[in-house]
């Protein structure tokens, strides 16, 4: 597989990039500085100061690690997405193996979830034909959060009831689990994409290796602990989805300081990413 043709550019190797656009080797040049200029700020470099081993460390190996946490803006991002993936896995995996807490018949169990997740993968692709990635994000985790909540309201020999609850915040916590993997990768440029995806998924595993746990453990305290915590976590998760830009209205950014710095500002993200494309296509052009 060809490499993406957007992350060359951001590393700025042009030539791989009209390669792999036109099936042919670029026949422009690339108009190089003079040997005089290059010996100048050769001379330059060795006459400064020796940087410092922080900086070797954070232009080195830990350059993704700082621009994933370098700036309030991307802090806030990664740290909601953290928790949205934590939560949704979570939640994902302590409904599916919840049967016993809910008192029913593990086949059957199974086969009810087996039969909510088809549905589940087909409306989110409806949803976003209509609304954003936010607004459907936020969406289903409302419901998930309230289906799973009133588990706890239901009497406790109502088990048809108490079984419908869980399968509708079954329902929506696995669209949202479809969803939360667009929106995020929408969320990132490209140059820290495969650092936050792979951060994120890190998480998601917290939270399913923890479901097991709040299953058993906390399962035998109380039959509803389980999924009342799942729905406060995801009431929760909801909230903060607010706190994130909308994705579908502006092109996906290259760079840090591309992104949307607060959730109302698309027209400004719109802005600043056509400035800095027609910027980054003038100095281009002033290079061939």
């Amino acid at each position: 597989m060809n490499e993406s043709p957007r992350w060359l550019i951001t590393m700025k190797r042009y030539d791989q990039v009209y390669r792999i656009l036109f099936k042919q080797k670029c026949h422009y040049e690339i108009q190089r500085a003079p040997v005089e200029a290059i010996t100048d700020k050769k001379t330059e470099v060795q006459s400064e100061t020796v940087p410092s081993l922080w900086i070797k460390l954070k232009e080195g190996p830990l350059k993704q690690f700082h621009e994933l946490f370098g700036t309030w803006k991307m802090r806030r991002l990664i740290t909601i997405s953290y928790f949205m993936y934590c939560v949704t896995s979570l939640s994902y995996y302590v409904t599916a193996l919840n049967a016993a807490n809910l008192s029913v018949s593990r086949y059957l169990y199974v086969a009810i979830t087996g039969m909510v997740d088809l549905p589940s993968y087909l409306v989110p692709v409806i949803f976003l034909r209509f609304t954003g990635r936010r607004t459907t994000t936020m969406t289903l985790f409302t419901l998930t959060g309230i289906a799973l909540l009133m588990v706890l309201v239901v009497p406790t020999g109502k088990t048809l009831w108490i079984i419908s609850f869980a399968m509708l915040g079954r329902f929506g916590i696995s669209a949202t689990y479809s969803i939360v993997n667009l929106y995020t990768a929408e969320l990132y440029p490209t140059e820290i994409r495969s650092s936050a995806l792979g951060t994120c998924s890190t998480w998601a595993h917290v939270g399913s290796i923890s479901a097991p746990y709040v299953v058993d453990v906390l399962g035998l305290l109380g039959w509803y602990i389980p999924t009342t915590l799942c729905g406060c976590c995801v009431l929760v998760a909801g909230l903060l989805t607010l706190a994130l830009p909308e994705t579908s209205t502006h092109k996906i950014s290259d760079r840090v300081e591309e992104v949307p710095s607060e959730s109302s500002s698309e027209s400004e993200g719109n802005t600043t990413s056509a400035v800095a494309k027609a910027k980054e296509t003038e100095s281009n052009c002033n290079r061939i």
